[in-house]
């Protein structure tokens, strides 16, 4: 997804941040004051291109590029307020009063607008942000608008007026697209509001406080894959989540002037600009939800397949006969048939799932006639390609199934044995059967 920010309170934060240290504690942070390689100087913003290197603008200085983990690759001599990046790499950046396209070797390709207050100029523009379309949207924070210009750098529409009541700004900075929508930080009225790609005012959220809704200047905004919103509040020192619908979820806190935000990887990236660091913050993995699915695959015999989300990485089965098992996809074989209760539970390193119970029915499968064994399922893909159950797939297979194939209709699951998938038993499966079946 993607993110940002910028700042113009940078100017006199960067005499205060001595005052206080930073006590948040991400999973990585990297950056000290200064101006070499890795070292920041006025951060105010940050993007992530496609192979999730990370780039962070110094105000009206320079671009630096890292890998995901912080370290240094290289800069360019782009002088940026905010930087986004396309899929192709192209870096665009909020210059002086324009709008620069740079390649990824850092070379200017195209300049869009000047100074002034008509269509396609700016007055300090600050966040910037790109659709999956290409379109580029800009936080033209003098003129207290938002600017939409197309692919090429064409200007498409605008909205926004100085105020304070619904689509109206003040100072907007920050501002990020997510799907549908568009999120604008608008910083002079401590609040972050949500417009659709076409500018029409959606929502909104935010007054200037303290509290889990409130915001003491509200910088920077990003939003993650799963569309929650995360925002930058600048002069209270931290960053707010909230879900799609701007119900507060969690804050992260102890940063000193966070300026810029991005989401990364499934990782959170705070421009930490009073510390000149950026904090890789690593989202907590939620516990897992237990799923799964049965399959019988031969007689007595059912394949157990764990469907569970959230990542886990320990599973603990009851089948409902007594046997247990902590495989992640197992097999197991009932001594009679019957209906049983299975019973999973998932685990990962936050915890366990609740139980998830499914009832089944084993079935005995009853042998082919002039058979002694059910057929089987040796390599467990949900078909039985062992007809004369001897346990391999031998020509006798094709035989026993071309000579039964009435009574494979009438006793036996269709499924099991219809091996183009067209619903039918017929003479395409005894074709199948001979060439090595993989259905």
């Amino acid at each position: 997804m993607k993110k940002l920010i910028i700042i113009l309170a940078l100017f006199c934060a960067l005499s205060l941040v001595s005052i206080a240290s930073a006590q948040f504690t991400s999973s990585q942070t990297w950056g000290s004051f200064g101006n070499s390689a890795g070292e920041f100087y006025g951060m105010s913003g940050i993007a992530a291109d496609a192979s999730g290197n990370i780039y962070v603008a110094e105000l009206d200085n320079r671009v630096q590029k890292f890998n995901e983990n912080g370290t240094y690759i290289t800069q360019f001599n782009i002088p940026a307020r905010d930087i986004a990046i396309d899929s192709a790499g192209n870096i665009y950046a909020t210059v002086n009063d324009s709008v620069e396209k740079f390649n990824s070797a850092g070379t200017l390709l195209n300049t869009w607008g000047s100074s002034g207050a008509g269509n396609g100029s700016f007055k300090f523009p600050t966040g910037i942000a790109l659709d999956s379309a290409g379109n580029i949207y800009i936080s033209d924070m003098d003129n207290n608008r938002i600017q939409k210009l197309n692919a090429s750098g064409s200007y498409i529409a605008s909205w926004g007026t100085l105020g304070s009541g619904n689509g109206n700004l003040k100072s907007p900075a920050g501002i990020t697209v997510s799907g549908n929508y568009v999120y604008v930080a608008d910083m002079g009225n401590y609040r972050i509001q949500k417009f659709d790609l076409n500018g029409n005012y959606v929502s909104s959220l935010g007054s200037k406080g303290t509290n889990d809704t409130q915001f003491n200047s509200s910088i920077a905004v990003a939003t993650d894959s799963a569309g929650n919103i995360y925002v930058a509040d600048y002069y209270n020192g931290r960053v707010l989540e909230y879900d799609s619908n701007f119900n507060y979820l969690n804050k992260y806190t102890g940063f000193n002037y966070p300026t810029a935000l991005d989401i990364a990887n499934d990782s959170l990236y705070v421009l930490d600009s009073g510390n000149y660091r950026v904090c890789k913050y690593n989202k907590t993995p939620a516990i897992p939800v237990a799923t799964f699915t049965a399959k019988q695959t031969g007689s007595l015999t059912v394949q157990f397949n764990d469907t569970s989300t959230n990542s886990p990485n320990s599973w603990n089965w009851n089948f409902g006969d007594g046997a247990n098992s902590t495989e992640q996809n197992p097999m197991h074989i009932y001594s009679v048939a019957g209906d049983y209760t299975v019973n999973l539970i998932a685990t990962n390193s936050v915890g366990s799932s609740g139980v998830k119970s499914m009832n089944i029915t084993v079935k005995a499968t009853p042998s082919l006639p002039g058979y002694t064994n059910p057929p089987t399922d040796p390599d467990h893909n949900g078909y039985y390609e062992d007809l004369n159950g001897n346990g391999i797939m031998d020509f006798d297979d094709v035989v026993a199934y071309y000579g039964n194939m009435n009574w494979i209709k009438q006793n036996e699951p269709i499924a099991s044995f219809d091996y183009n998938k067209n619903g039918l038993i017929d003479f395409d499966d005894v074709v199948k059967l001979y060439g090595g079946i993989k259905p």
